[in-house]
């Protein structure tokens, strides 16, 4: 889960593949991701709550790609290079880059936004 966008808190539904978003008196909101199966598993925000990007990662179901959605759900979706790598733990390092797990692949992965 992340807090961002004024408050709203954002998570990954691995089961539904899907990327909520729940904001307070409103109710949840889902976006799909177009990629089928791709079990988001972890979401991070850019920067503190107020952002307008969240990044997440998309693997257990097989995807092996690095997902970003913007607060209007408008998601694009980057491949890993790293074959089968099932990125999971993902958040945004102190020096401005997007850090990763990649857990089969037994590696740590890097990317600039």
């Amino acid at each position: 889960m992340s807090v961002a966008d004024g408050g709203n808190l954002w998570f990954t539904d691995m089961g539904s593949n899907k990327i909520g978003r729940l904001v307070p008196g409103f109710g949840i909101q889902d976006f799909s991701i177009t990629t089928s199966n791709s079990s988001p598993f972890a979401i991070t925000a850019t920067a503190p709550a107020g952002v307008a990007v969240l990044w997440f990662t998309e693997g257990a179901g097989g995807a092996n790609n690095i997902g970003r959605i913007g607060v209007g759900g408008s998601i694009t979706e980057f491949a890993i290079p790293t074959p089968n790598s099932t990125p999971q733990g993902i958040t945004v390092g102190p020096d401005g880059n997007l850090w990763f797990t990649e857990n089969a692949g037994n590696k740590i992965g890097k990317s600039s936004f």
